[in-house]
């Protein structure tokens, strides 16, 4: 019983991936640099599969692309934003600075919001940097 819900799950996050890349094809591959209308997209997810368009899911994803910056809308259309969506994650250091970073803050009690400076202490991690 629980494999089949799985099975489910996962067949609808691809069925959701999928018309992401659909409605950015229908986007880009449109000659006009005007845009293209909701209309043109319902279409051509209608054409890459029947009843497609009308699922409210397309709707979310559509709102989706637009608020994460895919997808600009310019006077009733919708067209290919030219910079890149920037990314809000954080990103992630590499775990041997992590490691010796919060080894110095347990060692010598680093207050908050003070730096440590990794490159004189990764070379030598049993020696304090500020000693020298």
């Amino acid at each position: 019983m629980s494999t089949s819900i799985m099975l489910k799950n996962r067949k609808a996050a691809y069925d959701r991936v999928q018309i992401r890349k659909w409605i950015l094809v229908a986007v880009t591959n449109f000659k006009s640099r005007a845009g293209v209308t909701i209309h043109h997209i319902r279409k051509f997810l209608d054409a890459k599969r029947n009843g497609l368009s009308t699922k409210p899911e397309t709707q979310l994803i559509l709102k989706r692309l637009l608020d994460s910056g895919y997808l600009l809308k310019k006077e009733g259309k919708y067209i290919r934003s030219r910079k890149k969506p920037r990314s809000f994650a954080k990103k992630q250091r590499s775990a041997s600075k992590r490691a010796i970073r919060n080894n110095y803050k347990n060692k010598y009690g680093l207050k908050k919001g003070k730096r440590i400076n990794t490159r004189k202490f990764s070379k030598s991690r049993h020696l304090n940097p500020f000693k020298a």
